[in-house]
């Protein structure tokens, strides 16, 4: 192995980590506290919980009208159900438009 002339190499490679762009456009620069709220449940529900294998909650799980502190609310229940599928419900809050660095409130 030879090392490499750092004259040699692309612009790209002499760049140094904080000089890193990402590609998605931050809108803001402060994490966010979502208030609190209930935990959406469907109409005539027999379970006290949100299951997220049941069609009726993933029809409101997939909803775009359920609101990031109504789905931060399905992941604080945290019985089995909600968690072996954190990672939907992860994806439906980003795709919301909540940063990875808000909270629940």
């Amino acid at each position: 192995m030879t090392r490499e002339d750092p004259l040699d190499c692309a612009p790209e490679e002499n760049q140094h980590p904080l000089d890193f762009q990402s590609p998605i456009v931050e809108k803001r620069k402060r994490p966010v506290v979502h208030p609190s709220a209930p935990a959406p449940l469907p109409k005539d529900y027999a379970f006290t919980f949100f299951d997220p294998n049941d069609p009726a909650c993933q029809e409101i799980l997939f909803d775009p009208q359920t609101t990031i502190p109504e789905l931060f609310a399905i992941i604080r229940q945290w019985v089995p159900q909600v968690q072996h599928k954190i990672d939907v419900i992860g994806s439906e809050i980003l795709k919301r438009g909540c940063h990875v660095n808000d909270r629940d409130g």
